[in-house]
């Protein structure tokens, strides 16, 4: 069951007042606990279940009333903004247009009221209220306040200022979590709509334009006021009225030609054009066609970059264009796939970027309508061309296009090769660390699909290299991301994650020692996890260690058992470097598990320093001391004297491992 917002903010406020110590005068009960005690307690609210005295009745009275002026205050300033009926219906109808612009609580239900008397305020108001409408930017883009008029009464009840970081902070919360709902109202885009008759249409244009050229308009005014023209559009079409339908397309073509030529206002036009893509028709087709075709297609061949960059910036989105008559669609099919093959080869690197990027977009959405050469034309001009760009955010736009292809199930045999052929070109080795990454989240986008597997696209031990000579920390964390599910996958068993480890080392130790200190600095697994690989790596190494000797090293248990003074009094000798010798490959094997243990350790302690993992760090700790112990004391003369003794300082009885290392020097 959701929970309102109102609600809540009066639990809350009521949890803060007695945390405070602060009286709750003013807090009105919420309606649910209320209805919990009359269950529990069939006396709980009603008067009627006993007779009281003489006094006790004036005072049950006198409580009465003033519970009735609390909450009769209560709801005063809750509903400041809402409207009553007979205020509704004395009210004219200009003083509750007024009304309806306030950004506060009631607007929306005042606004689907005047919509339904949609005719009587046309006849009522005059043009320069209608005007004043319009022109005023909650009118249009109001949204459902009731969520942000409550949030303005928790945060005064808490002395936050509305306006203040916290208070965003609390109103994004509750958006995330569902405990209000944020919608946005289309009763005054409708209303607006339906005052372009009276207002006129050319003075309604005039006035659209000074608001949408205002440095103080954001985005999100422009697109509700290109629904309110494609509302008025609508409602001339299905209304029949021919003369305000072809002056609204006149008005299209306007903010066609300034999204092409203003140079400081044209996003905010293309902004107007959005909700143009969004309600998609054949009606609306057909009319983007003819609004758009007076200046689209001359300014795709205009000498002027800025001109092309925003011819392609409309063209891409709205592709197709599709007109009424199907022998005039049928000539424009090949003459708009030619113009997508001109945009990929264009002089300009921002219309290359954009074309490329929203060419694989288009290519995923439509594969199954294209013929083979357009898209073999596409592909051999992204993937061969495009990718070794000189440009970074040509390449960029490569791999960020290529999710798109990703995902299409038709375009699966051609994505596969050109996959390949795009990370043999250069991919994971390009000199830029920004085009590593987005090639590194296109591997990414790869782990778990169905289809087309990694391995196929590039070798692991291509990725390891890259990994061990990586020096950009995004990157680095991009390919610790991805090779987690390979290395130590949640199912796998501990002695199958070790093995991989192994082999990981093999192709690469510092790949393996960077891993190690990824996945737990940058919290890529969960603490639990990260813990348990500890412990496997611990017992690893130290079953390793004594199998060197000959010692039985089958402990299963977490309790590392310690050798007798006897047994270690004498130093182990390295075994020699040999391919064949089986000896050393164990040897090298537990070196490379110890320096991965302690890689991972440096992190992983300052966490388990938090006292909600307690048992863990002491446990984990015992288990780390135990092996420092029996490696310094046995392999003091080795290569791993350097990592057992990185271990020893960062544990609890570094004192007593002083002594001990003092005693042996």
């Amino acid at each position: 069951m959701p929970i309102k917002f109102v609600d809540l903010a009066g639990v809350l406020t009521v949890c803060w007042a007695v945390g405070s110590g602060s009286t709750l005068s003013g807090v009105e009960m919420p309606k649910k606990q209320v209805d919990q005690r009359a269950r529990k307690n069939p006396s709980f609210g009603n008067e009627h279940t006993f007779l009281p005295s003489g006094s006790g009745a004036k005072k049950l009275e006198h409580k009465k009333k003033r519970n009735m002026k609390t909450r009769n205050g209560n709801e005063n300033r809750e509903d400041e903004g809402n409207i009553s009926r007979l205020d509704y219906e004395l009210s004219s109808y200009g003083d509750l247009l007024i009304r309806a612009m306030k950004p506060i609580r009631g607007q929306k239900q005042l606004l689907k009221r005047l919509y339904s008397d949609v005719s009587e305020v046309l006849e009522k108001c005059t043009v320069n209220e209608l005007r004043r409408a319009v022109y005023e930017p909650s009118f249009i883009t109001s949204l459902e306040v009731l969520s942000c008029y409550s949030m303005k009464l928790f945060c005064k009840s808490f002395n936050f200022l509305p306006s203040s970081s916290i208070c965003r902070k609390l109103f994004d919360f509750f958006r995330i979590f569902k405990i209000v709902n944020i919608s946005l109202s289309t009763q005054g885009k409708k209303l607006a709509a339906h005052f372009i008759s009276k207002i006129g249409i050319d003075k309604f244009w005039m006035l659209v334009k000074k608001v949408v050229t205002s440095e103080k308009t954001s985005k999100m005014q422009c697109v509700s006021y290109g629904e309110v023209l494609l509302l008025a559009w609508k409602n001339a079409v299905k209304d029949g009225i021919h003369t305000l339908q072809h002056r609204l397309e006149r008005i299209f073509m306007d903010i066609v030609y300034y999204a092409l030529q203003h140079l400081h206002y044209n996003k905010k036009f293309m902004a107007m054009l959005e909700s143009f893509g969004k309600a998609r028709s054949k009606q609306i087709d057909a009319m983007i066609y003819r609004t758009f075709e007076p200046n689209l297609w001359r300014c795709l061949k205009a000498a002027n970059e800025t001109v092309r960059y925003n011819a392609c910036c409309l063209f891409l989105p709205f592709y197709p264009f599709v007109s009424d008559d199907d022998i005039e669609n049928a000539e424009n099919v090949n003459m708009q796939q030619g113009i997508i093959i001109d945009l990929l080869k264009d002089d300009s690197y921002g219309i290359r970027s954009e074309a490329c990027r929203r060419t694989l977009f288009i290519l995923s959405t439509y594969f199954d309508t294209f013929p083979f050469d357009f898209i073999k034309q596409c592909l051999t001009q992204i993937i061969d061309i495009l990718s070794v760009d000189s440009i970074v955010s040509v390449r960029i736009a490569v791999y960020e296009g290529m999710r798109d292809l990703l995902r299409c199930g038709s375009a699966l045999n051609a994505c596969e090769r050109a996959l390949k052929c795009l990370f043999d070109n250069k991919g994971i080795n390009d000199r830029c660390d920004h085009v590593r990454l987005v090639a590194f989240e296109l591997l990414n986008a790869l782990v778990g699909h169905r289809f087309i597997k990694l391995s196929e696209v590039v070798k692991m031990d291509r990725i390891l290299k890259v990994f061990a000579l990586e020096e950009s920390d995004m990157v680095r964390k991009e390919i610790a991301k991805l090779l987690l599910p390979f290395y130590m996958k949640p199912g796998l068993s501990p002695d199958e994650v070790i093995r991989r480890i192994i082999v990981m080392g093999r192709e690469s130790e510092i790949a393996a020692l960077s891993f190690h200190h990824i996945v737990v600095a940058e919290n890529l697994m969960s603490v639990e996890h990260a813990v348990q690989h500890e412990k496997s790596l611990v017992l690893a190494v130290y079953k390793t260690l004594r199998s060197l000797e000959g010692i039985d090293g089958c402990e299963t248990d977490e309790t590392v058992s310690m050798c007798s003074e006897a047994t270690m009094c004498e130093t182990f000798i390295e075994p020699i470097q040999d391919e064949t010798n089986e000896k050393f490959e164990l040897w090298r094997s537990s070196h490379l598990l110890l320096n991965c243990l302690v890689v991972m350790w440096l992190p992983l302690r300052l966490i388990l320093d938090d006292e909600k993992y307690e048992k863990e760090n002491e446990n984990l700790r015992r288990l780390l001391t135990k092996l420092f112990k029996f490696a310094f004391l046995r392999y003091r003369n080795t290569s791993i004297l350097e990592a057992v003794m990185h271990l020893g300082k960062t544990l609890d009885d570094w004192k007593e491992g002083r002594v001990l290392v003092l005693q042996e020097l």
